[in-house]
């Protein structure tokens, strides 16, 4: 029998916490793993023996600063008695203290006991025991054992080593067996270090001996040496690479808890966040199956967060804030899988870290752990191809440097046939990202720092028919660079986290003669502090400065003030608008543990934004509160107020209203949390918020903040987190997002048939709620995903109402302007068809000592669901047509790693 160490998963953030502690560039280093100082011994249960019956059990041990057993708890039952022998064998276990950061810690581990008949020793005959052996006469030796063995464990496929594996050896197994004498039993002798080496000592053995390495994450290594192999002076070096147990592939590292524990959270497996159907193996897009998160309107790569507009929500990579998250046209997340360390997500009730954004956050860590060996993984699809390689680079320091780029532009040529004369055009997404990022330890107190530079662009490209034609450019880009430095440092008690940043962000967008030029130069700073105050309350605070250069290009038509006798050609004309805002950020939040189930986050922040010689400011009182009533169930709960600044173009000082103030909203949350099962959690959370100020045209101010929203609904996760074989999650959002066309003065304009959908009207009544353009009433999601050895199945069904629309409800010529103009019914008053779709994804791995190759392939929409996207018109408004979305669209691909 041996045990082993089940290491923690990589994961993702959930709903509702306000609290996040400034992220170290790498989470704590378990430098020394805890190792048995004894080998376990349970007794075999009789009845199980007597079947030569093996069983796995699965505890949850903790483990104190010195190493004694304060607590084991079955998580995985095996039944037949098993679960009573490996808990009673459990608390009787001690082991050498666990080091993190190189200082004695408590420790929380998963450990299994292996039981297997022919290592089991028999059971002791009934009777007397014999007496003891009379002491030996010879004084005993103080040389120390020699060494018989030396070996190294890695993984198989990816060659990072196995820590804390159990190394049992069973003596004399070739020797012939004496006549009524038991069977050889296995001990355990040594544990493998960090670097997974592990020496067995001893006399050599006459008879040779059997080494079984093994731990709870992989397959045993079972190595027989005979008498000759392990002879004096011989000294053998082995090396195994332990394939991954069926089922799963977890991480190999053994990671430290956090220094505290999110007041709600939903963790997801590494498991779950590369193996969703229908996300291509992409972290950021298993985010779109999460309650609170709307379905992303085919061609729009922003999140949408209940409701909010895109603008609304915030995006962080490494603390920095980027302008979108996924690439055109539903394309992947503008991050490659390997260098995602950690994902944070909050569709409301984040804490006071976070600032200038009022619906929902999105938070992304990128991996700082050192690379001790060279790694490279690459993913090749019929898409896009990404790459990725690590490794030391020398003097301390570790590196990393991925890249992907799309090329359905290059493709499709070579399937659309050539055609003189053909009018067919088709708009393909080009996409290319890019990250690197640099890590070294200082040693000591000088802490640790890193570099990140990464990048992202996405362009339109219209392949011809006719080759005549050439290429045609629509003059459409959007992309974005960051260079992030971090500096992590311990100040006395205070941790703190110094991150200076520049980043460049563009659009472009062109339309015929018309076009928009959009550039921004920024440059943020922000410094993070915590500590513990005693073992109940921990403090956090932070600056947040964020200078943005924004200068904008406009060539567009604008129509003369008075109409004249004849058609009318709107002239053409450049603006160039510069425009400097900077914004100043300060906060602090506590996480106090009031009573033993009873945790409460109070924090504020308070911003000031100076621009176009104007200054606005906004304080944003927050508190969050946890309840666990049992172990098995824990209520939720917070409010608070989050002010975002307008956009630049509604501040314009000629074409806006640079005395408009912030937009602000305030949210309000309540749920609970039930497990039923280790393996099953209800999680489910009813949010109510409201939002103010938000800009409507006016004919005389331009723009006034006389506009209103607000948003309530329920967030329901049923979630069965990763085992064996099977992990799966029924997501459900019911919600409903609306605002208001604003009022004008003391007149109401609202969106009532006739004004062109919401565009400000005078009259006079209550000011009215339609649902905005992203309100999605029902969103239904069912993920199931089931391993058997190396095959992996899954499927996502989809289920969602919706979208609203603007009805055309006739149209009118224009003499002036020569064309058709759309007569426009209520706004939003009427919806597409319920948008459906299955996904399925099947992927089989290969493993070999140095590499590990997938392949999959991912099929969207498998049954080819029509799902209108749009609706066209023609010139006179009479008849229409629906924009279908991605029919069904099979991907295959190759991922794999060294």
């Amino acid at each position: 029998m041996a045990a082993g160490l089940l290491p923690a998963g990589a994961r993702g953030q959930g709903t509702g916490q306000p609290f996040v502690e400034p992220a170290p560039p790498r989470p704590p280093q378990l430098t020394r793993p805890p190792a048995l100082l004894a080998p376990p011994r349970p007794v075999y249960p009789p009845e199980a023996l007597a079947e030569k019956r093996p069983a796995d059990v699965t505890l949850q041990i903790d483990i104190d600063a010195e190493g004694r057993v304060t607590h084991a708890e079955v998580i995985a039952p095996a039944g037949h008695g098993f679960d009573e022998a490996a808990v009673a064998a459990a608390g009787e276990l001690t082991f050498s203290p666990a080091e993190i950061d190189g200082k004695p810690a408590a420790i929380r581990i998963s450990y299994v006991l292996h039981f297997r008949p022919d290592l089991a020793p028999p059971p002791a005959p009934p009777g007397p025991s014999p007496p003891p052996a009379p002491p030996s006469e010879v004084a005993p030796s103080t040389s120390p054992p020699s060494e018989l063995v030396r070996g190294r464990v890695r993984e198989k496929g990816t060659r990072e080593p196995i820590a804390a594996a159990d190394v049992a050896v069973v003596w004399d197994f070739f020797a012939p067996p004496s006549p009524g004498a038991p069977a050889p039993a296995a001990a355990v002798v040594t544990t493998t270090d960090a670097a997974g080496n592990f020496v067995v000592r001893g006399p050599p053995p006459p008879g040779g001996l059997r080494l079984i390495i093994s731990d709870a994450e992989h397959e045993p290594c079972i190595r027989d040496l005979r008498a000759a192999d392990v002879a004096a002076g011989r000294l053998p070096t082995i090396t195994c690479y332990q394939p991954l147990r069926t089922g799963g592939q977890y991480e190999t590292r053994v990671r430290a808890p956090r220094e505290h524990e999110e007041v709600t959270r939903h963790t997801l497996s590494r498991d779950e966040l590369t193996s969703v159907p229908g996300t291509f193996g992409d972290p950021l897009r298993v985010i779109q199956n999460l309650p609170g998160v709307a379905r992303i309107p085919y061609g729009l790569g922003q999140l949408i967060v209940r409701g909010a507009a895109p603008q609304d929500s915030g995006v962080f990579i490494d603390g920095q804030k980027v302008p979108y998250v996924y690439h055109f046209l539903g394309g992947p997340s503008v991050l490659t899988p390997a260098l995602i360390d950690r994902i944070d997500f909050y569709p409301g009730g984040f804490g006071a870290r976070y600032g200038r954004v009022s619906a929902g956050v999105l938070d992304v860590t990128l991996r700082s752990e050192p690379a001790t060996q060279l790694h490279g993984s690459a993913d090749v699809n019929l898409l896009d191809s990404s790459a990725t390689v690590e490794g030391p680079l020398g003097h301390g320091i570790s590196g990393t440097l991925a890249a992907r780029r799309s090329y359905i532009d290059l493709l499709l040529p070579l399937v659309l046939k050539e055609r003189v004369g053909s009018s067919t055009v088709v708009a393909t997404p080009v996409y290319w990202d890019y990250q690197s990022r640099a890590d070294k330890d200082l040693g000591g107190r000088a802490g640790h720092l890193s570099l990140a530079i990464f990048g992202s662009n996405d362009s339109l490209h219209v392949v011809a028919q006719d080759p005549s034609r050439g290429d045609i450019d629509l003059g459409s880009r959007l992309g974005f660079h960051r260079v992030v430095a971090t500096w992590t440092v311990p100040v006395g008690a205070w941790v703190s986290r110094l991150s200076p940043a520049y980043g460049y962000d563009l659009y472009r967008f062109g339309a015929g003669d018309v076009g928009v030029d959009r550039d921004t130069h920024l440059v943020t700073l922000r410094e993070d502090l915590s500590r513990p105050v005693g073992r109940n309350l921990k403090l956090a605070m932070g600056l947040d400065v964020q200078l943005a250069f924004d200068t904008t290009h406009l060539h567009i038509p604008i129509p003369p003030i008075t109409r004249t006798f004849g058609r009318i050609t709107p002239e053409l004309v450049d603006i160039d608008r510069p425009l400097t805002n900077l914004g100043t950020g300060v906060w602090a939040e506590a996480i106090w543990d009031v009573a033993a189930r009873l945790r409460l986050v109070p924090g504020v922040r308070v911003d000031q934004f100076h621009y176009n010689r104007t200054d606005r400011a906004g304080a944003d009182p927050r508190l969050a509160a946890r309840w666990s009533v049992t172990d098995s169930l824990a209520l939720k709960g917070g409010a608070g107020v989050y002010h975002q600044p307008q956009e630049p173009q509604i501040i314009d000082e000629q074409y806006g209203n640079p005395s408009l103030p912030l937009i602000w909203a305030d949210q309000y949350h309540l749920g609970f949390e039930r497990r039923f099962s280790p393996a099953v959690t209800l999680d489910a959370t009813a949010y109510y918020l409201r939002r103010h100020n938000l800009p409507v045209r006016d004919p005389k101010e331009n723009f006034t903040a006389d506009g209103r929203g607000r948003a309530y609904g329920l967030e329901v996760l049923l979630r069965h987190e990763i085992t064996r074989n099977f992990y799966g999650w029924i997501s459900y959002t019911l919600s409903r997002a609306e605002q208001t066309a604003g009022t004008v003065g003391n007149q109401v304009s609202p969106a009532s048939p006739g004004t062109g959908g919401g565009i400000p009207s005078m009259g006079a009544g209550t000011q009215p709620y339609f649902p905005t353009p992203f309100d999605q009433t029902h969103n239904l999601i069912v993920i199931a995903s089931y391993k058997l050895s190396a095959w992996e199945l899954g499927a996502r069904f989809r289920l969602v109402s919706g979208v609203p629309e603007t009805p055309v409800q006739g149209a009118i010529f224009d003499a002036d302007y020569g064309g058709y103009r759309p007569v426009l019914g209520p706004t939003n008053s009427t919806r597409r068809q319920i948008f459906h779709q299955l996904d399925v994804r099947v992927e089989r791995t290969f493993t070999r000592d140095w590499w590990r190759l997938g392949v999959y392939v991912d099929i969207q929409n498998i049954y080819n669901a029509q799902n209108p996207e749009a609706t066209t018109y023609d010139y006179r408004y009479r008849q229409s047509a629906p924009v279908r979305g991605i029919p069904i669209l099979p991907v295959l691909g190759l991922r794999g790693r060294f």
